[in-house]
């Protein structure tokens, strides 16, 4: 659980994949992700430090990493079931999110 009056940072390094939460030194959550085609962002994995659990931070990060998504013009396709489950809330609502084509 966080103190009172914490900063969480949001980091975002694109050449490794990766967006992280973090609070002083402590990760909260990650997602990794790929860019493919320079139009679709694809999260292969979302992570929730455990004493970070079900307080609403695994939505926060998709969240945020939705927003970039949106500035970057890019579509988002979520391999990761935890990041699918929250975005397929918003199919719909949502031109970002890239559904799966089915054969």
């Amino acid at each position: 659980m966080l103190k009172k009056n914490t900063t969480i940072k949001l980091i975002n390094n694109p050449k490794r994949g990766i967006t992280q939460l973090i609070d002083d030194e402590i990760q909260i959550a990650e997602v990794n992700y790929r860019i493919l085609d320079d139009k679709l962002l694809c999260i292969d994995h979302t992570f929730v430090n455990p004493d970070f659990r079900n307080e609403g931070y695994g939505n926060l990060i998709i969240s945020k990493l939705e927003n970039i998504a949106q500035k970057e013009g890019l579509k988002i396709f979520p391999i990761c079931p935890f990041a699918k489950d929250i975005l397929s809330q918003k199919i719909g609502k949502n031109q970002l999110i890239k559904k799966a084509e089915s054969t």
